[in-house]
C-alpha cells in the first residue's frame, strides 16, 4: 500500500536526518545512507521547499517525502498540494538547495456516469462535487468506530483509478494501522484494512485497569500502550490517569521509552537524588547526562510535579532540540519566546504531540499521568 510506503520513507528519513545507517526492509530499491554523511533534516528540506513555493505550512495538504539517491545525488523528493496546486520538489540532502520544481493547478476530473436505460438519456459532461478531505475523514474514522482525537500519522490523498475517484486514507491508533478508500462522490467505503502497527506493537489483550475503559477518551491507546512496554504500570488494577505526575516519575517514564540505558556514571551529581535504591536513580542519572533534565542550584526535585512545559521540554531534548519549522507559537498561552520552553512547545505543537484546549496549551499547570503517556505515545509515533 502506498501509504505504508510513505510511512516507512518517513521512518528512514528520520533515521538519515540522525546519522544512522538506513535501509528499509521491504521497500524496492532502498537506499542504504552512510553514518557519518551530513544531510539536512526532512524539516529543513520542508522548509526550503515551502520557501520556494512561498506557501504557509499551515496551508498545505496531502504532504509527502522521501530520500532518495539518483542522478541528481542525494535528495528529498517532496510533494504537497495548496492553494489549488500540486507542488513536487527535489531537494538537495546536503545544502538545502531547489534541484526541480513544478506547479501544477488541481483539475476536478469530470464523472462520467453510467448509462440508464431510461427514455432520457444521462448527461455524460457534467463536473461533480467531492466530498472533500474533511468529510472522507469522518467517513473512514466512523467506520473504524474512532474518535478523531486517538489517531496519529494520518495522510490523506485523492486518487483516480480504472475510472473511480477516491480517497486514500491512512493513519495508526490502539496499535494498529489503519488504510481507507473512500469513494470521493458518495463517501462509502470501497476498501478497509486493519493491520498491527509494527512501530508501536498492539495493545496486550490481558492488561486492563478498571479506571481506564472508554475506548473514546484521548488517552485510551496511550495508556495501554504504556503498560504494554513497560513505560507505565498502574497500582491494583487501576492506572490513575487523573493522578498528577511528578518529576521523577516523568524522567523515569522516559528512561523507560529509551529502552532503560545504563547512566555512564553511578555517581548523582544532584544533592537531593542520593538513594541508589530508588527505581529512579538510573533514569535521573541517565536523564542528566543527556541534557534531558537540568535542576536547579543542584537539585533536581524528583517529587515535585512534572508541568506541561517540563515534559515538553524533556521530549524535546530526548529528540535533540530539533528546530520548530515556524517562529510564531499558536497557543494563545505560550507567546514568551525567550521562555526555556517556547522552543520545544512550539515543535511539539507542529507534530501534532501536543494539542492543547480552545487554543491553549497550559504550559504551568501540573501535567496528569494520562496526559504525559499520551505526550510520549505521540512522540514515538511520529519518529
Amino acid at each position: 500500500m502506498k501509504i505504508k510506503k510513505r510511512i516507512l520513507s518517513k521512518m528512514a528519513g528520520a533515521a538519515v536526518a540522525s546519522g544512522a545507517v538506513v535501509l528499509a526492509a521491504g521497500v524496492p530499491g532502498a537506499i542504504p545512507v552512510a553514518a557519518n554523511t551530513a544531510y539536512i533534516s526532512r524539516d529543513a528540506a520542508k522548509t526550503a521547499a515551502l520557501n520556494h513555493a512561498k506557501v504557509d505550512a499551515s496551508r498545505i495538504t496531502n504532504y509527502e517525502i522521501e530520500f532518495d539517491k539518483e542522478k541528481y545525488g542525494a535528495y528529498y523528493e517532496i510533494e504537497f498540494d495548496a492553494n489549488g496546486y500540486e507542488y513536487d520538489y527535489k531537494i538537495n540532502a546536503t545544502n538545502a538547495t531547489v534541484i526541480e520544481s513544478e506547479k501544477k493547478a488541481i483539475k476536478t476530473k469530470p464523472y462520467t456516469p453510467t448509462q440508464t436505460t431510461t427514455s432520457k438519456p444521462v448527461s455524460t459532461t457534467a463536473s461533480v462535487t467531492y466530498i472533500g478531505n474533511e468529510k472522507a475523514k469522518m467517513a473512514a474514522l466512523n467506520h473504524a468506530k474512532l474518535n478523531a482525537s486517538r489517531i496519529t500519522n494520518y495522510m490523506i490523498e485523492i486518487e483516480r483509478e480504472n475510472g473511480k475517484v477516491y480517497y486514500e486514507i491512512g493513519f495508526k491508533s490502539g496499535g494498529y494501522e489503519y488504510d481507507y478508500h473512500i469513494d470521493a462522490v458518495t463517501g462509502k467505503v470501497l476498501k478497509f484494512e486493519k493491520e498491527p502497527d509494527k512501530k508501536t506493537g498492539t495493545l496486550v489483550s490481558n492488561i486492563r485497569f478498571s479506571d481506564v475503559t472508554d475506548k473514546n477518551v484521548y488517552y485510551y491507546s496511550s495508556v495501554y500502550w504504556a503498560a504494554q512496554k513497560g513505560i507505565a504500570t498502574g497500582t491494583n488494577g487501576r492506572f490513575f490517569p487523573a493522578a498528577v505526575c511528578n518529576r521523577e516519575q516523568a524522567i523515569t517514564f522516559l528512561w523507560r521509552m529509551a529502552g532503560q540505558p545504563e547512566p555512564k556514571s553511578m555517581v548523582s551529581k544532584f544533592s537531593d537524588v542520593k538513594n541508589t535504591k530508588s527505581y529512579s536513580y538510573k533514569a535521573i542519572l541517565w536523564g542528566r547526562e543527556k541534557g534531558i533534565i537540568t535542576g536547579e542550584n543542584g537539585k533536581f526535585n524528583p517529587a515535585g510535579s512534572c508541568s506541561r512545559e517540563q515534559i515538553i521540554t524533556m521530549i524535546w531534548r530526548l529528540a535533540g532540540k530539533p528546530e520548530p519549522r515556524n517562529k510564531y507559537n499558536r497557543f494563545k498561552d505560550v507567546k514568551d519566546s525567550k521562555s526555556y520552553a517556547y522552543k520545544a512547545i512550539t515543535w511539539a505543537q507542529e507534530k501534532g504531540i501536543a494539542a492543547g484546549s480552545n487554543g491553549d496549551f497550559s504550559p504551568k499547570a501540573a501535567c496528569k499521568r494520562g496526559e504525559i503517556v499520551t505526550f510520549m505515545y505521540r512522540y514515538r509515533s511520529h519518529i
